[in-house]
């Protein structure tokens, strides 16, 4: 409901007999005007998405599988619609995004807020929360770049989003001490307890009596009742992984700095070099590996004196810098090292392979269509 008021003003001159001036009347007129207006559709956006998070904190399970057959149903569009690259980019985008939703959901169902946040906490969930979104939109957003503005227009995007990316990483690594970051400082859920294998029902229970297999004359040890399977419809609980890790007293803060801030610029470095030089050039993959490098080897040594001491800390830094590593093995996918090395490789493996019957054609495809499709996405192989 909401109320008009409308005032009318009137004035009129009315000469006076005998008199020369005029006499003015003035006359008002008030009118109030009161209309029914409809629930807006802010609010009607509201009470859906309230019915829709009491729905997933209620049936997790079935969440889960909207997320699945989302992830499908794209891939299905007809060509003459919406091209099959951007239409499967999308999907996998649109359930990236429909699983965070879900994660922060099922996360704000069972958070208990003991204390007011303090302004370091908000500032890194507003830096947190568009680093999640670009992870999950960032090859969709290549995608349509290289095929709006071609290879120009798909590196300068690449920059840009690279370079906002290292921006919100500084940020949130400025924010603590002797902080190494976690999986680029993206909000990740994991589950408390995992669920139950599909299969799980179909495991018979251990029976009095039953032949166990154990040989006579040996000290029988009681044996810990298995613990209470959790049910697929009951919801699960779901922690968020921190965005940095404060490394334990001991450490180098001045080389762990410098580690992180190599590790953080290393994809600008290559996104900018790569757009100012081909594909068959050595310059960009060389230079941002050197910086991989060099990050990796002050990360290491400032966290090296505390994992002697065994701290939960110290195990999760060295987790981080394992996972590091690896991530040093997306530079096979890369132009030039995947047209003159990988490539070639992959290709006298999958010839000697063909002699083996099933094998060789599920090699061959791996290396033909996966590998080729990869490698043609920045995003896929950047590790940032």
């Amino acid at each position: 409901m909401s109320d008009e008021n409308k005032t009318t003003t009137v004035e009129t001159d009315v000469p006076v007999d005998g008199d020369s001036n005029p006499t003015k009347t003035v006359t008002r007129t008030t009118t109030t005007t009161t209309r029914v207006v409809s629930p807006s559709a802010v609010s009607k956006t509201a009470s859906l998405l309230a019915s829709y998070e009491t729905w997933v904190g209620s049936h997790s399970g079935l969440a889960r599988n909207v997320e699945t057959t989302l992830y499908v149903a794209p891939q299905l569009v007809p060509k003459r619609l919406m091209e099959p690259e951007v239409a499967t980019q999308f999907g996998y985008s649109l359930v990236g995004l429909l699983h965070m939703y879900h994660d922060y959901v099922l996360w704000k169902k069972d958070y208990k807020e003991t204390e007011p946040l303090t302004n370091c906490n908000k500032l890194m969930r507003l830096v947190r929360v568009p680093l999640s979104l670009i992870s999950h939109v960032q090859v969709l957003a290549e995608v349509v770049a290289r095929r709006v503005g071609g290879d120009v227009g798909k590196w300068r995007l690449i920059v840009w989003v690279e370079v906002v990316k290292s921006v919100l990483r500084l940020v949130l690594l400025a924010q603590r001490h002797r902080a190494m970051l976690m999986r680029g400082g993206k909000y990740k859920g994991v589950e408390s307890a995992p669920r139950p294998s599909a299969f799980a029902r179909f495991k018979k229970p251990k029976q009095p009596g039953a032949r166990t297999g154990k040989t006579f004359g040996k000290a029988t040890v009681s044996e810990p009742e298995p613990p209470v399977e959790k049910s697929a419809e009951e919801p699960s609980k779901i922690l968020f992984e921190d965005a940095t890790i404060e490394v334990a007293e001991g450490s180098r803060e001045d080389l762990l700095v410098a580690g992180e801030v190599c590790h953080i610029l290393r994809p600008v470095v290559y996104a900018l070099l790569r757009r100012r030089r081909p594909a068959t050039s050595w310059t960009p993959v060389v230079v941002s590996l050197l910086v991989e490098l060099s990050g990796l080897a002050l990360s290491a040594a400032a966290v090296k004196p505390v994992e002697q001491f065994k701290h939960v800390s110290g195990d999760k830094a060295k987790d981080e810098v394992a996972a590091r590593k690896m991530a040093l093995l997306l530079y096979l996918l890369r132009d030039p090292v995947f047209a003159t090395v990988t490539k070639p490789a992959t290709g006298k493996a999958a010839d000697v392979l063909d002699y083996v019957p099933g094998v060789g054609k599920l090699f061959r495809f791996g290396t033909t269509a996966v590998l080729d499709y990869y490698h043609q996405f920045h995003f896929y192989t950047s590790a940032s």
